[in-house]
């Protein structure tokens, strides 16, 4: 038999340089048919997918790995890349993400799961079974100044400013 499940991928599709966000992907039963999914953050980018995984639960425990590949970007894991999985159960990953220079970057997102036997004598079950290139647009927020370059120059400008009127 066979679980009904869905992926779902949130990420920002824009991040000011010297800023962060957050990526998240989840694993979900898909108990309706619908795989319709929600930002939890407004503006970000969320998309779906769709998968059948293999009812293995009484005989092996299931530990989902998850991998990120954002050579662009300082990756900070809010969440253990691997995760147990039970009969209907969620998994949910969060990583947040801080670029440093401008550009249209692409990062890489696997799952891998693992069934591992109760039993000796039994062996190990690997299997990949969802991937997503996405791409994250980073930009200067004023030329090529980054948040908090922009947020000094403001409040010195502030300070100027008010010296000079008195």
């Amino acid at each position: 038999t066979y679980e009904q499940r869905v992926v779902e991928l949130e990420w920002p599709a824009t991040l000011p340089v010297g800023r962060s966000g957050s990526v998240r992907v989840a694993l979900r039963m898909l108990e309706d048919g619908s795989a319709e999914a929600v930002a939890e953050i407004a503006d970000n980018e969320v998309i779906a997918t769709p998968i059948l995984l293999a009812d293995r639960y009484d005989t092996h425990n299931a530990v989902i790995t998850a991998v990120i590949s954002a050579p662009d970007f300082e990756v900070a894991w809010l969440n253990n890349a691997d995760q147990t999985l039970e009969r209907g159960g969620e998994v949910a990953w969060r990583w947040t993400l801080t670029a440093n220079e401008a550009g249209t970057s692409v990062i890489a997102l696997t799952l891998t799961l693992n069934w591992i036997p109760l039993q000796q004598g039994t062996s190990q079950i690997t299997t990949s079974i969802w991937g997503q290139a996405l791409q994250i647009e980073s930009k200067y927020v004023l030329g090529r100044l980054t948040i908090s370059q922009a947020s000094y120059a403001g409040t010195a400008l502030a300070v100027v400013g008010f010296v000079l009127e008195i």
